[in-house]
């Protein structure tokens, strides 16, 4: 094919295996990226058609060919003009792990290498399914990576983020991508709708071959000649609002013009009347400014009829807190060892529900059958259980009937019941195969909506108790979730991802129209409209990572550091009074500083070393304390560099290609060692060091599988690592091509000193353990479960074994008031 590099012979030397492929003179798209940033649309639309050329040719064979790592760096544009396909190393049939298994001639090199292979690829470009089962790849993972090098093309930046691997793969399976629209201006809707429906993570969403996704590259290419102007309208519209049918719509409208001046003023019309209709006073914060006040910290709520009671859990989860709104007094109603979620009101507003959750072993992993509803006074005192193994109490606007969840087998489901008869509730049916939760009520008590989790995916669901019929309200193709109905009945206000970050939107009962509602920021996590109308209450936060010290002997928490930017990546002193961390303050670029401790304290405020615009990653004391080594990058280069605390001056240690981090000084001031990624393989480099700090040539140690945290030590002449192998397992290298595998428990290595070496073992549960270098016995310490809920970007430990230091999401969460502000003209008020 014109558009597949040209395969000659293979060839097999020494072990190694090589590809021997004609020659192409030009260069790769990912370097004219980086030459020319995004590229406009009329550039970048015939070599994505070349690519999909290229694509329906492979797919087409039988068996169909993957390709498997289809990227940026594999297209090359040549100097005659044509668009060419390469690297065809992990290129294989779609069955050929069956054709292997029958094959009597397979050797078990073959075997691994067949295992190897399947695990293989750029993560940033892989298929959600490459990475929770890649044997079940198909030409739709392959169009999964089309739609990320489109993304890259037309933006220059990735759709999915993170300073490690395993952060991107943990964005891939968990987040969804920004409109492209969002980053660059004047990309066309109908090629933003190619893309990001490339990018859905259930593959039955994509396109289904690559053939589809040349017809509607070529409409593309239809409307840059000659523009539709009700097509465009359609497609903005659904750039908008979301709409699924408006891209069929217009897929349809481009075929047949000759309606198109009856159909667009019929939908003018029709939009502007219903404009003018449904207007409300918070979709102006969209065009004009809004008022937005800090209520109370927290993220669950419940508001009186009046809108002037606000009862609310604080920040720590376990304190149920009254606010007076017109008064501004505040009262503690009372407080539980177990997390409070979910208060709201009784009907007559007598009495106040909430819903507790007992947190196991499993931290917030672990299963929730330790939850309960309660209810208290408005004024406080002693809260008295209602039910044990139910939440979310939601009782109906005439106090007739109550709704709350319980876990049904799987799933969690919504129950209906009288007020005073709870035990003899029935559940609702059910929409999909997932988690129901979250149910508001409508004005008239009939109907009330509620969302159901289907894996990563949340859809609004209406129940009507009366008729006992239930209908889905969003179709499920975003994180839908936390309804709140309008007290006019009008809207259904919820939380999404549509717009790529989570934001507030609204929809009517009917879901014929649908209206994003706030776009400033901050990630929104519950909303509530007041019963006037005039504004809302939502929940949001700001994303960021902060400092941490955990005492390993009382198991005591500290925080270190609250600012809003990013501060992570702290490693110690050698003398344990200083710790260096890498934060976006000020500027917003990824710099190093450092800050004094004593005793476990922070004692005066952080300081800026690295005063530049080069991003740094990964920090390393010199073993005397003299010196802090760090990872910058120049374009595909890591540069090692160290710099003195006290005057700021700055020396290069060593260069690598690549993507290189977690860098390890060792304690005899002899090497230095750190991670590196090229292509599809890790490496962990070995780099001696002169009397002068010069750099001679490294020793290298190559793996297939991802690696992290290498530790010297005591001696230097050993290093310790972690590697992914089914689960995280601790290898120790001791020079040469000796690796040695000490346990096969799952383990992820903190530090290696005089007492052993130290770490968290993951199974059966979290804990710190010890392992003795010698005879490779394990010590439990203390556990984690509930202190570390999630594993750390990194981690560190103290020179005296006593504290932990670590960063994790430390963002804190925020009620706030959202309503338009008033303006003035010509001396009058609006």
């Amino acid at each position: 094919h014109p558009n597949v590099c040209k395969l000659y012979d293979t060839i097999e030397t020494a072990g190694e295996r090589f590809l021997v492929m004609e020659f192409i003179e030009g260069e790769t798209l990912q370097e004219r990226i980086a030459r020319e940033g995004p590229l406009p649309v009329q550039v970048a639309l015939p070599i994505f058609l070349e690519i999909v050329e290229a694509l329906d040719f492979l797919h087409r064979q039988c068996p169909p060919l993957l390709h498997r790592d289809l990227k940026p760096h594999n297209v090359m544009l040549s100097s005659s003009g044509r668009v060419k396909l390469i690297d065809f190393g992990l290129a294989r049939p779609m069955n050929f792990p069956k054709q292997l298994a029958d094959s009597n001639a397979t050797t078990r090199r073959e075997e691994q290498l067949s295992d190897a292979l399947h695990q293989m690829g750029t993560p940033a470009y892989m298929a959600p399914e490459s990475f929770s089962s890649p044997k079940e790849s198909d030409p739709r993972s392959d169009l999964f990576s089309l739609g990320v090098t489109m993304f890259e093309a037309m933006t220059s930046v990735r759709p999915f983020q993170g300073r490690s691997e395993f952060q991107i793969a943990s964005a891939i399976l968990n987040e969804f991508p920004p409109p492209p629209s969002r980053l660059r201006s004047g990309v066309p809707p109908r090629m933003e709708y190619i893309i990001l429906r490339l990018l859905e993570k259930d593959r039955r969403r994509r396109f289904q071959s690559a053939a589809e996704v040349k017809a509607q590259l070529l409409a593309v290419g239809r409307d840059l000649e000659r523009p539709s102007y009700l097509s465009d309208l359609l497609w903005r519209s659904w750039r908008r609002y979301h709409l699924s049918f408006l891209p069929w719509l217009s897929i349809w409208f481009s075929r047949k013009r000759i309606f198109h001046g009856i159909v667009l003023s019929s939908l003018v019309a029709y939009f502007l009347l219903w404009m003018i209709r449904s207007r409300h006073p918070l979709h102006e914060c969209r065009v004009s400014a809004c008022i937005e006040e800090e209520i109370a910290p927290g993220e669950e709520f419940a508001l009186s009829r009046d809108d002037r009671v606000l009862i609310h859990v604080d920040e720590t989860g376990h304190a149920l807190c009254r606010h007076d709104l017109s008064t501004g007094k505040r009262l503690l109603l009372a407080t539980l060892p177990q997390t409070i979620y979910h208060p709201a009101f009784s009907a007559a507003e007598r009495r106040i529900y909430f819903a507790t959750v007992e947190l196991g072993e499993g931290g917030e992993d672990a299963d929730r059958s330790r939850e309960a509803l309660w209810e208290i006074s408005p004024l406080g005192g002693e809260a008295r259980l209602l039910l044990e193994d139910a939440g979310d109490p939601t009782p109906a606007p005439d106090g007739r009937t109550f709704l709350f969840t319980r876990k049904i087998g799987r799933f969690y489901r919504i129950h209906h019941a009288l007020p005073g008869d709870l035990a003899g509730a029935r559940p609702i049916p059910m929409g999909e195969s997932g988690h129901q939760g979250y149910p508001s009520w409508a004005p008239d008590g009939r109907r009330f909506v509620f969302h159901e989790w289907e894996g990563t995916r949340a859809s609004l669901w209406i129940y009507d108790t009366g008729r006992e019929a239930l209908r889905r309200l969003t179709a499920g193709d975003f994180q839908d979730t936390y309804p709140a109905w309008s007290p006019d009945g009008k809207w259904i206000y919820f939380v999404s991802n549509r717009s790529g970050d989570r934001q507030v939107w609204r929809i009517t009962p009917s879901g014929r129209f649908l209206q994003q509602v706030t776009t400033n920021e901050g990630v929104k996590l519950r909303v509530l409209p007041l019963h006037d109308g005039a504004a809302l209450l939502y929940a949001s936060r700001f994303q960021s990572r902060d400092l941490f010290l955990l005492d390993l002997h009382s198991g005591r928490e500290i925080r270190l550091t609250t600012d809003t930017a990013d501060d992570n990546t702290g490693v110690w002193s050698p003398d344990g009074g200083r710790i260096a961390f890498i934060s976006r303050r000020g500027k917003g670029y990824a710099q190093l500083w450092f800050l004094s401790v004593e005793g476990g304290e922070p004692i005066v405020p952080p300081r800026l070393l690295t005063p530049t615009k080069t991003e740094i990653s990964s920090l390393a004391w010199s073993p005397d304390g003299a010196s802090i080594g760090y990872i910058a990058r120049e374009g595909d280069t890591s540069v090692v560099r160290a710099i003195s605390p006290q005057n700021g001056s700055i020396g290069e240690i060593a260069r690598e290609e690549g993507n290189c981090d977690d860098l390890s000084w060792d304690p005899t001031n002899r090497r230095i060692v750190m991670i590196c990624q090229r292509e599809n393989a890790f490496f962990l480099t070995l780099f001696p060091l002169g009397n002068t700090g010069r750099r001679e040539s490294p020793h290298v140690l190559r793996f297939g599988s991802p690696v992290q945290q290498p530790r010297f030590s005591p001696d230097g002449t050993r290093i310790a690592f972690s590697i992914l192998s089914e689960s995280w397992k601790l290898r120790i290298w001791e020079g040469g091509s000796t690796v040695q595998e000490p346990i096969d428990d799952a383990f992820i290595l903190v530090d290696w000193n005089e007492e052993g070496i130290w770490g968290i073992c993951l199974l059966p549960e979290r804990y710190f353990c010890r392992i003795d270098p010698k005879t490779f016995r394990i010590e439990r310490g203390l556990s984690l479960s509930l202190s570390l809920r999630e594993i750390p970007h990194s981690f560190h430990l103290s020179k005296d074994g006593r504290h932990l230091l670590f960063d994790r999401d430390a963002s804190l969460p925020m009620i706030r008031r959202l309503r338009p502000a008033p303006f003035s003209e010509g001396g009058m008020t609006h």
